[in-house]
């Protein structure tokens, strides 16, 4: 018997003698919780196949980090801030949050999961795409379109697969205009630059053309930072008029790709 209890720790904060459901950790945390809480402020928790009748012990496949934030918020008290709580945090939060329907951690999570947008893009997305919130969808395609497009197909269930190629189309067309006009210095059959000017300055192929074409090779995901893009600053005003007027256009052309979620409400039938 003493070799049993030594298998498991109480919670500090969730131990209540009257608590009327016990749950375990991943890492043999024990959580005494008040069933009356859970029923009125979660979904899908219990578990359905728990025996509330029982005096069981319901062992669950999260940590107890993540379970001692997600039963504060089932509690009618304050509940936890999260502004300065890590991604290695706040990430299984998030899937306990939608996999039990802890309704009030649902919302604060999806919110700072898009904040992770610009260092964890690919699995903000895969999150997005699971749990279907369209807005936070569409700002990590922003940045997810860097990825190989079939690393990204994976993180997509499968209704999601055609309208992120017909996405992704929709770039590598606006990108094919751009190596396009690099060739024939217009951009969408309208002169930017003067057609003489390639013949009377030879900066413009030699030093200027070179870099933006260099980081145009990656492919369609070097349309995500266009201040990078066409970062070569060129000494002659002809030029940097054309630079200027090329990045201009450029940033016209992908204001008529649609958002990603567009995409997908257009794909659903």
């Amino acid at each position: 018997m003493d070799t049993e209890k030594k298998k498991y720790d109480i919670s500090k904060k969730f131990h209540a003698p009257d608590a009327d459901l016990i749950f375990q950790s991943s890492d043999n945390i024990r959580f005494y919780i008040h069933h009356k809480y859970l029923e009125a402020n979660t979904g899908a928790f219990p578990p359905s196949e728990f025996d509330i009748g029982r005096d069981e012990i319901v062992p669950l496949t999260e940590s107890s980090i993540t379970l001692e934030l997600l039963f504060s918020f089932i509690y009618p008290q304050r509940h936890p801030e999260l502004e300065d709580v890590p991604f290695e945090i706040i990430e299984p939060l998030a899937e306990a949050a939608e996999k039990y329907e802890v309704f009030s951690a649902m919302h604060i999570c999806h919110l700072r999961m898009k904040e992770f947008i610009p260092t964890h893009p690919i699995e903000v997305l895969s999150y997005a795409c699971r749990h279907d919130y369209s807005l936070v969808i569409s700002a990590a395609a922003e940045v997810a379109v860097a990825l190989p497009l079939a690393e990204s197909v994976q993180l997509m269930p499968p209704h999601l697969v055609m309208p992120w190629i017909l996405y992704i189309d929709a770039r590598m067309k606006v990108h094919r205009n751009i190596q396009e006009a690099s060739k024939r210095l217009q951009y969408r059959h309208r002169l930017f630059i003067d057609e003489e000017a390639h013949s009377r300055c030879d900066r413009w192929a030699k030093i200027v053309l070179p870099p933006i074409l260099k980081r145009l090779i990656v492919g369609y995901s070097g349309l995500g930072d266009l201040d990078a893009l066409f970062s070569v600053q060129p000494s002659e005003n002809c030029c940097r008029d054309a630079v200027a007027a090329w990045k201009k256009m450029v940033k016209e052309e992908l204001k008529t790709i649609s958002k990603f979620k567009q995409f997908i409400s257009s794909n659903k039938k």
